[in-house]
């Protein structure tokens, strides 16, 4: 098998495999309800920062970024961060690493203390929060536990995907236009209008 072919085989394995997460997530979210994950901005106690986080991928699985945005008890933000990947990266490594990403630019940047990190990924809150280290992707929770203990507290939370959108459109953007863009006190121009919708 040649290398074209090597890596069509390897793209298509990946879809497949995505597809699978994408329906177990789905069907995870159906079984338990809504309740278990939140519906709607909801502002922080004061001093408590939260963290939205999402990922944006091409259908062909050749492009992928990552979104994050901060926010302060007031809902103003503290800072955005959207930056594309390789598109070799993996996709479990990819919906871990955003928390990574997230806890790297708070601790070394913002030293920020009290954190809730809301992602719409149900698959990768449930594996932190049990804190399954053993199996295929063991050591990449593990990795995230560690970068988490920097925070006094932190919580990790399913929100639903279309409560969301702030995070989503800030991978998007990184996504389509390959960059990697960070703001501090200031709301990415390209998402003022979905954070004010969130504060009202």
């Amino acid at each position: 098998m040649n290398l074209s072919a090597k890596h069509q085989a390897r793209s298509e394995t990946n879809f497949a495999l995505n597809l699978l997460l994408d329906y177990k997530e789905a069907s995870n979210h159906f079984l338990h309800g809504p309740t278990t994950c939140e519906l709607s901005y909801k502002r922080p106690l004061a001093g408590v920062y939260k963290i939205n986080v999402d990922r944006a991928t091409l259908k062909d699985r050749k492009k992928s970024s990552v979104g994050v945005i901060i926010r302060d008890s007031k809902g103003e933000v503290a800072t955005g961060l959207c930056k594309s990947l390789p598109a070799t990266i993996w996709f479990w490594r990819l919906k871990l690493y955003m928390v990574g990403e997230t806890r790297i630019l708070l601790a070394k940047e913002m030293e920020l203390q009290q954190v809730i990190i809301k992602s719409d990924s149900l698959s990768i809150v449930q594996n932190i929060l049990s804190k399954e280290v053993s199996g295929e992707i063991g050591h990449l929770v593990q990795d995230n536990l560690s970068l988490l203990d920097f925070f006094n507290s932190w919580k990790i939370k399913h929100l639903k995907r279309d409560y969301n959108k702030v995070a989503h459109e800030l991978a998007r953007f990184a996504r389509c236009n390959e960059t990697c863009k960070v703001w501090k006190g200031v709301s990415p121009p390209m998402v003022r209008h979905l954070i004010h919708l969130n504060c009202l």
